[in-house]
């Protein structure tokens, strides 16, 4: 019998005991197997339900190409948005809310709505400077689009502008004018 008050350490279990001998090792892979649900005699039995034996082909994913219109931390869209636009009124509408901000406001850039759609998203009016968003990519899976989009946020304790900022990012998405959109935060 040890002693254990004799010896400097207090011994403490953990689980790297277990690795050290050949039963523990295998009582956790017999423990593995046996909660596994393919493994089980469970799944081995013909389900009381019949399984549909049409398969559905998923579309293949297409990515787009887009280019960026304008990027930055200063827009006149102070609520958070995401946007699609699809022809050339809505298109001049939201650029004059959007560069509002600007003493001398450029005109809209040119856009062909045959062929392209304008893609948008606005993070709204923000507190400080360190804000941003990113459109990173644009993807097709048959006839819907899913436009991804990263946002930043400066750490607590980040020196930043002390400024509203109303962070964008507007792209023209080349060949997608039929085509139905959603957003996604990217992670």
């Amino acid at each position: 019998m040890i002693d254990w008050r004799e010896q400097d350490e207090i011994p403490t279990r953990d689980a790297r005991h277990i690795f050290k001998r050949p039963e523990g090792i295998f009582a956790i892979l017999l423990s593995l197997i046996s909660t596994c649900p393919a493994c089980s005699s469970e799944a081995s039995k013909p389900s009381e339900k019949p399984e549909s034996t049409v398969t559905t082909a998923e579309a293949p994913t297409t990515r787009l190409s887009f280019q960026t219109i304008d990027k930055g931390s200063r827009s006149g869209v102070r609520e958070p948005l995401q946007t699609v636009v699809r022809g050339p009124a809505e298109w001049k509408t939201l650029w004059q809310k959007h560069a509002s901000i600007k003493q001398n406001p450029p005109p809209a850039p040119v856009v062909d709505f045959s062929k392209d759609i304008v893609a948008g998203v606005f993070l709204g009016e923000k507190p400080t400077g360190g804000f941003d968003v990113e459109i990173v990519r644009i993807d097709q899976t048959g006839p819907a689009l899913v436009i991804e989009y990263r946002e930043k946020t400066p750490l607590p304790g980040s020196i930043v502008t002390q400024a509203l900022t109303q962070p964008f990012h507007i792209v023209k998405v080349l060949g997608a004018s039929s085509l139905t959109a959603s957003f996604r935060r990217a992670l």
